[in-house]
């Protein structure tokens, strides 16, 4: 509960960042910031503990709106098209490009210049957040995509737990030995993933693995047809089956 109210407070402590970078001009007397994921208690928290503190500190209200990560993009579209888009919302790492290039995020360097801690988050990252040389969005938190594994299945099913896979055909090896089948059911499932979204993107960080990026933004043209693309999904089809039979 800590680390997410520590990633709660971590997003509208930027909201306050970017508030007091134009002090100079006249402050609104209301914005809306769209939050995307947050559960019942991150939203009580904000509504309760971080919201009456930017009252008054800016003299301006925040109207908390909601939405998961199913729903955003619709949520996005109807506000802006009824002309009250959020002031502030919750991004994904597809938002530099996908919503950057739309024209629906406003470019950020200007309030960037006078934040004194662009320095914790590495050149690299910054430059992921742009689109046409400009930064679109700020980092609020970064989920390392990686895959976990179960050490004591590991060492049930023969395999070494402190040495997990290190390149797909291995991982694809493990997989299918812990895969384990009761009659015509799988009683434990070598590989699983947690929601359609999730395994969508696992895609496109197998692709990097293969050292290729989802876009090529010299070209702003799509890599999923490259045989590095191909041969991620042929191994993630793989790694399914492998964790289903």
């Amino acid at each position: 509960m800590r680390k997410k109210i520590c990633k709660v407070t971590a997003a509208l402590v930027l909201i306050l960042v970017f508030i007091s970078a134009i002090g100079a001009l006249a402050a609104p007397k209301e914005i809306t910031f769209l939050a995307v994921g947050y559960t019942a208690a991150m939203r009580k928290y904000v509504q309760d503990e971080v919201i009456p503190v930017f009252r008054q500190r800016f003299d301006t209200d925040v109207v908390l709106l909601n939405a998961n990560w199913n729903n955003r993009m619709e949520r996005f579209m109807v506000l802006t098209a009824g002309g009250t888009p959020p002031d502030v919302i919750c991004t994904g790492s597809y938002s530099p490009y996908e919503e950057g290039s739309l024209g629906l995020l406003a470019p950020l360097d200007r309030y960037l210049a006078e934040w004194k801690y662009t320095n914790r988050f590495p050149d690299t990252l910054w430059e992921a957040l742009k689109w046409d040389g400009k930064v679109v969005v700020v980092p609020q938190n970064v989920a390392p995509r990686a895959i976990g594994y179960n050490k004591e299945l590991f060492a049930q099913s023969g395999l070494d737990p402190n040495n997990p896979p290190q390149d797909w055909p291995s991982l694809i090896q493990a997989a299918r030995r812990i895969t384990r089948l009761e009659g015509d059911s799988v009683a434990v499932r070598g590989f699983v993933t947690t929601t359609a979204g999730g395994a969508a993107q696992q895609l496109f960080w197998f692709m990097r693995q293969a050292g290729l990026p989802e876009i090529d933004m010299a070209k702003f043209t799509s890599n999923l047809m490259e045989p590095g693309a191909l041969a991620a999904l042929e191994t993630l089809h793989e790694l399914y089956q492998a964790g289903a039979n």
